[in-house]
């Protein structure tokens, strides 16, 4: 089991409540409704560990996008990696209750902010930009990407954010 650094335990916990809290809304979701119902319009994570997020401004906070892998500006993108997605940013992350390690490609231009998320590998496919992380042994580590870069993470990494400002070329992850 995996000792997480103060300050993320409660991201965590919130990431575990948006798991059930989704599973529930999902079952909910199957059963026929006997009468009116209304829907959230979002989850917004909890994103109180992650200092990059916590630098914005209140202004820049609220024009984020919220999305339950963390918040993001308007013009990244994430799904999860196929072939159509060779030349994005690749993250091998495994995400608050996603169901263990999964490939996650990141596009377009912007920053994505992640709550807390364990990482095992990174790639800038045919990016530039920078990938910001918690090792395990504490702090932040920040590297500049551009296409070709990678990065094995030691055991405990958690993603903090990836910003892509610009692509050229073809190298796939």
């Amino acid at each position: 089991m995996r000792v997480l650094r103060p300050g993320r335990c409660r991201a965590v916990l919130i990431g575990a409540a948006m798991a059930l809290g989704l599973i529930t809304v999902t079952a909910a979701a199957a059963m026929p409704a006997t009468a009116s119902t209304s829907s959230s319009s979002h989850i917004m994570p909890d994103m109180a560990a992650n200092s990059a997020y916590n630098h914005l401004s209140k202004a820049a906070q609220e024009r984020l996008i919220s999305s339950p892998l963390g918040m993001h500006t308007a013009n990244i993108t994430s799904q999860q990696c196929s072939t159509g997605t060779a030349h994005w940013a690749t993250l091998h992350i495994n995400y608050l209750g996603g169901g263990g390690y999964q490939y996650y490609c990141f596009g377009g231009k912007g920053t994505w902010y992640f709550v807390s998320n364990v990482i095992a590998w990174a790639c800038a496919g045919n990016n530039y930009g920078t990938f910001s992380w918690y090792p395990a042994s504490g702090g932040t580590l920040t590297k500049s990407i551009s296409p070709g870069w990678t990065w094995t993470f030691g055991a405990g990494a958690d993603a903090q954010y990836i910003t892509i400002n610009s692509w050229s070329g073809s190298y796939n992850c």
